[in-house]
């Protein structure tokens, strides 16, 4: 599945094996919110290839409405996959909703996670899987400095 921001020549992809492994995670009959990390690979200047997703982990603190990552166990995973030529692009979780929309707790976390960061990436992809069949259960969207942008589908991908 293909994402850009409208105005931007910046491709986001999302592998079949990322997406797979995001509707695993659904918050189906009751379960607790789960989330991780996202990996890509830089194809020229202008494709985001999301090739890989982590998480959850049995360190992070789960409920069904909150989660609370471990963040020791995300900066080893930042450190390793780098190790692997991956570089974290962004967060993911789910949210007990049809249709995903971020919290104030979720852009206030993304933002927090950008202005931290030492990479020099111009922004983080915040990733939220809902209940509905894909693209309508997946919020993607691009943070800056002071806001998160939603991404939009490329219409004619399906999955």
């Amino acid at each position: 599945m293909t994402y850009v921001l409208p105005g931007l020549r910046e491709r986001v992809v999302l592998s079949d094996e990322v997406l797979q492994y995001l509707l695993e995670f659904r918050q189906l009959a009751g379960r607790d919110e789960a989330g991780g990390q996202l990996f890509a690979k830089f194809d020229g200047d202008s494709v985001i290839s999301v090739v890989r997703a982590t998480g959850p982990s049995s360190r992070d603190r789960r409920g069904q409405f909150w989660f609370i990552p471990s963040r020791w166990r995300e900066q080893a995973e930042i450190n390793r996959m780098y190790r692997e030529g991956l570089h974290f692009v962004g967060d993911w979780h789910t949210h007990p909703q049809g249709t995903p929309e971020p919290s104030q707790k979720d852009i206030d976390s993304i933002l927090d996670c950008h202005t931290k960061s030492r990479k020099g990436i111009r922004g983080f992809l915040l990733i939220i899987v809902g209940l509905n069949p894909f693209p309508t259960g997946l919020y993607v969207g691009l943070t800056n400095a002071t806001h998160v942008r939603p991404l939009a589908f490329l219409e004619g991908e399906r999955f």
